[in-house]
C-alpha cells in the first residue's frame, strides 16, 4: 500500500473507486494510529476496508451521495478536504 503521505498523492486530481463499484470524491479516512489514508468522502463503507483497494481514477462521479454534495464536479481535488473548518451551530441548538 505504501505510505499514507505518498497513497494521498496518487488521488490528487482524481476520484477513487473500489474494483467494480461506484465512482467516490476522496477524503483522508482515520485508519490505524493515526494514519490517515484515502477513502470515499461520503464514508461508504467497503465491507473490509483495505486502502491498497480503493483506486485512483478520472471518471466521472457516480455514487449519489458524492454527486449530492459536488454537483458540478467530474474530479474532485482531496485537497480541498483537509481545510480545518469550523462550523458554528445555529443558536439555540443543543449538541
Amino acid at each position: 500500500m505504501g505510505d499514507p503521505a505518498s497513497r494521498m498523492a496518487e488521488f490528487i486530481g482524481h476520484n477513487g473507486r473500489f474494483a467494480g463499484g461506484r465512482v467516490h470524491s476522496v477524503a483522508l479516512q482515520p485508519w490505524i494510529g493515526d494514519a490517515h489514508v484515502p477513502g470515499p468522502a461520503c464514508h461508504t463503507p467497503s465491507g473490509t476496508f483495505d486502502p491498497g483497494d480503493f483506486k485512483p481514477t478520472t471518471d466521472p462521479l457516480s455514487c449519489r451521495r458524492c454527486k449530492k454534495w459536488h454537483p458540478n464536479t467530474g474530479v474532485v481535488d482531496p485537497n480541498q478536504f483537509a481545510l480545518g473548518l469550523e462550523l458554528a451551530a445555529p443558536e439555540g441548538t443543543v449538541l
